[in-house]
């Protein structure tokens, strides 16, 4: 065998990783199996050497795992924002280069739940984390060089190298979270589990989440996509600048892109032949809709800022999801607005060098009294 052959063949096994599954029992009413895994490294091709230096590695990879216990929407940053007294939206404040807004599974279009399914996980439902078949698959394409429709990671493994252990490519790292991706599957639901990763991953633009990348790409809430958006969203995780379908060099690869996931969609019985069709037939209207376009009451929403960043620390304010509502009432500002405005422009007054004026809210005449703005906030 030459060496390349034997170092392809040695990275198919490789892939097939080191967990066996000893004991699975399923409870009536479809209950999630409970799973006791433990890790087993390959022998022979792997060329670890004997069982016992096989079984002392995979113990040294999987020493000081974090914990998944902890994981939650709440942990992921997303932004601050902040209404009136009305629940008139004033500003979202971003983190820097993060446009993230967090929402249940029921707020997300079941088109974008299963078109994203149909493309990353198709046993989802179904696998305890990871699934070996698939993993055999992707090890088969690596010697041969063949293409695969779905690599060797699943939903649940896809979000553990996203918040666990990174993309290092290592077996270590790769026994790691195949560990990690099982146990996430013993302490969470799958819906939990889908939830997590569809707030997470990246859709491009700065949008992680769906929610972010619904209002980026189409300015509608995720809950709302239709088919055609939906698959086009779900495609472009995998490689947000080769399937941007905002950037004319990548638009056809992102059209592409759909047709795969539309095809997926039907193929598992999620759409039907004339959805299927007219999908792909539909012509979508790109609108941003995610970074807020006009800043309501900016000397006050600057003076809540302001407040919030002392109270809560400026990490909290730009990432911490703070939902804050304010004592303004923002029609009636306007309302002020209008006639501080209408008054200052009298020709009477511009002859006397009046070039400003300020609404009292006891009396009809201006004045420069202030009351200074309160604000609630809470996290959520």
């Amino acid at each position: 065998m030459s060496p390349d052959k034997h170092r392809f063949a040695r990275l198919a096994a490789i892939r097939v990783l080191t967990i066996s599954r000893l004991k699975r029992r399923r409870r009536a009413g479809g209950k999630l199996a409970k799973v006791l895994v433990v890790g087993v490294t390959v022998l022979g091709l792997l060329g670890l050497g004997g069982g016992a230096e096989a079984v002392d590695t995979y113990q040294t990879y999987t020493r000081d795992l974090p914990d998944p216990s902890s994981l939650s929407t709440k942990e992921l940053a997303q932004a601050t924002k902040i209404y009136d007294r009305n629940g008139v939206l004033l500003y979202v404040k971003h983190t820097d280069g993060v446009i993230r807004t967090v929402v249940p599974l029921a707020s997300i279009s079941p088109y974008l739940v299963d078109a994203t399914i149909a493309l990353e996980d198709r046993t989802f439902y179904t696998n305890n984390g990871i699934d070996v078949p698939r993993i055999m698959a992707a090890a088969i394409a690596d010697v041969t060089r063949q293409r695969v429709q779905q690599g060797g990671s699943t939903i649940t493994q896809q979000l553990v190298k996203r918040i666990f252990v990174g993309n290092d490519v290592s077996i270590e790292r790769k026994v790691r979270e195949a560990v990690l991706a099982v146990e996430l599957q013993r302490r969470f639901s799958k819906n939990e589990i889908l939830t997590l990763y569809l707030n997470q991953i990246f859709y491009g633009h700065e949008a992680y989440g769906i929610e972010a990348a619904s209002q980026t790409y189409f300015a509608k809430p995720a809950k709302n996509l239709d088919i055609a958006e939906a698959a086009m969203l779900a495609g472009i995780p995998n490689a947000p600048s080769e399937f941007d379908p905002l950037n004319p060099v990548t638009t056809a690869n992102a059209k592409t892109r759909q047709k795969l996931v539309l095809s997926g969609m039907l193929r598992d019985r999620y759409i039907t032949n004339p959805e299927y069709a007219a999908a792909l037939k539909e012509p979508l209207k790109y609108q941003d809709g995610a970074i807020q376009k006009d800043l309501k009451a900016p000397w006050f929403v600057d003076y809540v800022l302001q407040q919030l960043s002392k109270q809560y620390g400026d990490a909290v304010v730009s990432g911490g999801g703070l939902r804050v509502t304010t004592t303004l009432d923002y029609n009636l500002q306007q309302i002020a607005e209008r006639a501080v405005s209408s008054n200052v422009n009298r020709s009477d007054l511009r002859a006397r060098n009046v070039n400003n004026g300020a609404a009292d809210r006891h009396s009809r005449s201006t004045s420069t009294r202030r009351r200074s703005p309160t604000a609630t906030s809470r996290r959520t």
